[in-house]
């Protein structure tokens, strides 16, 4: 049993590779050596997870197709059990195991669920083991027609029915699964809830977005979420589950590095190495730009992924008509289904304060978070989750780092059972416009700027605001004139 590949090293890319041959597990190249160890687990513990994805592996490969001896056995078991029509899980996979005479099979059931990140890879991960096994015969093929040739046998003939026989390997390759695939009532009544990557507020393999006006702190959120998971540490209370993370910073990547040494200070963690930055935007929309990004992300096993900003992803689009943004989210949704990752984006706010752009954004989310700031304090709010009823709101408090270069950022910190924060928003921010209204009273258009001016709220809320105390009878107009209502006169 090989126990040398660590999480760790699963997400750094798969086995280690002979500079010269480029064959993993390899010294030279071996036909009986060229597998991949970690894909082979990935596969079955994908089958375990979920048995749904037993048919749609078994439409890939055979149990012929694992390399090594121990996965071989394990796909055998897998395979029995569910033609035997019995429950795919351990503990049935395991007493058919015991079958063999073999009673230390259990833990490497284990790890084979651990090495696999999502059961809904599993059609990539057996892609893997069957383009693995289609090369190791070909290298015998290869090896047999060299050895046909020094035998003194015709060298046309032998190098024609090798290129016959490699030809048949290649139409046997597996194409790309297709995302049509018909599910039974089995297969339906078989599928797992999702975990969750930030436990009861984002899930693995969804795709959301974190939202707010400038300058209210929401790149500062979701740099901490993405920190944490990379750190595999709780984020405020929750448990995360820990992976590597890709953040495509369209703006703000010189300051990016100040805040990342910010958070790891204040928060008491080294900077995570499972923590990846890609400097140039990826027009995602782009067929060229999207291909050649999830490419390139594939080798570390993305649990998160983070697109700072929408709108610098999606340059030469507008982010108002339907059409383009339509096109924009599949993207998002392609990027989640072929890396298994949560996609998140970072969104701004319009001039109203309502989230930018075309409705099809929201619509097309399975989570949505929005980042207000009141006064010294961020809030979060749970706008929309798909599959639960979200999470109650929190807030955070900005705390000054001081970093080793003498420059300084920030860290949020969960202010004390969330205390700061109102039971309703709209009730707050109406509280914050009776606030700014003089004791002597004030024309419409003053208090408005007023409330402008304080940065509670724009104009269009504003009058929504103040039609509101007026008929809550907090505010009376005399000649024009706006006043507030004192208490005893309001209670009388």
């Amino acid at each position: 049993m090989d126990n040398s590949n660590t999480p760790r090293e699963r997400n750094k890319g798969a086995q280690p590779k002979n500079s010269a041959t480029g064959h993993a597990n390899d010294a030279a190249p071996n036909a009986d050596r060229i597998f991949n160890r970690d894909a082979e687990r990935a596969t079955n513990g994908a089958m375990l997870i979920d048995a749904a994805q037993i048919d749609i592996v078994r439409a890939i490969i055979t149990v012929a197709d694992f390399e090594d001896r121990v996965n071989r056995k394990i796909a055998e078991a897998i395979f029995k059990v569910a033609d035997d029509q019995k429950p795919v899980d351990l503990v049935s996979v395991g007493e058919e195991l015991r079958k063999s005479g073999d009673d230390n099979f259990f833990p490497l059931l284990e790890m084979s669920v651990s090495q696999c990140d999502a059961a809904s890879k599993a059609p990539f991960y057996a892609a893997i083991v069957k383009n693995l096994s289609i090369a190791r015969e070909a290298h015998a093929l290869t090896q047999d027609a060299g050895r046909a040739i020094a035998g003194g046998q015709d060298t046309g003939q032998i190098l024609d029915t090798l290129k016959n026989a490699l030809d048949e390997l290649q139409r046997s390759a597996p194409g790309k699964p297709s995302r049509f695939a018909l599910m039974n009532r089995e297969a339906i009544q078989a599928l797992q809830p999702k975990k969750y990557l930030i436990a009861g507020m984002m899930e693995e393999n969804s795709v959301g977005q974190v939202w707010g006006e400038s300058g209210t702190g929401k790149t500062f959120v979701g740099l901490s979420m993405a920190l944490h998971i990379a750190a595999g540490l709780a984020w405020h209370g929750r448990a995360v589950e820990a992976g590597a993370v890709v953040w495509c910073a369209g703006e703000g990547v010189q300051g990016l590095k100040k805040r990342i040494g910010a958070e790891c200070i204040g928060k008491c963690f080294d900077w995570p190495e499972d923590f990846y930055l890609v400097a140039q935007p990826p027009q995602i929309a782009s067929e060229r730009d999207l291909s050649e990004f999830i490419r390139n992300v594939l080798p570390v096993n993305p649990r998160l992924i983070v697109l700072d900003t929408l709108s610098r992803h999606a340059v030469g689009l507008n982010e108002n008509d339907q059409a383009d943004m339509s096109r924009f989210q599949d993207a998002g949704a392609r990027i989640a289904r072929e890396t298994g990752a949560t996609v998140l984006f970072i969104h701004h706010a319009n001039k109203q304060g309502k989230e930018r752009g075309s409705t099809v954004i929201r619509g097309a989310l399975d989570f949505n978070l929005e980042v207000r700031a009141e006064r010294d304090a961020i809030m979060l709010f749970s706008d929309k989750a798909k599959d639960d009823g979200g999470f109650a709101p929190m807030v955070f408090t900005k705390r000054p780092i001081e970093l080793p270069d003498g420059q300084t950022s920030l860290t949020l910190d969960r202010a004390a059972g969330d205390s700061l924060l109102p039971i309703n928003r709209a009730e707050a921010t109406r509280e914050r416009v009776f606030e700014v209204l003089p004791d002597e009273g004030a024309k419409g258009s003053e208090w408005q700027e007023a409330a402008e001016n304080a940065g509670i709220c724009k104009s269009t809320k504003f009058y929504e605001y103040r039609d509101d105390l007026v008929k809550a009878g907090r505010v009376r107009i005399e000649k024009r004139i706006y006043k507030p209502v004192p208490e005893q006169e309001e209670t009388a």
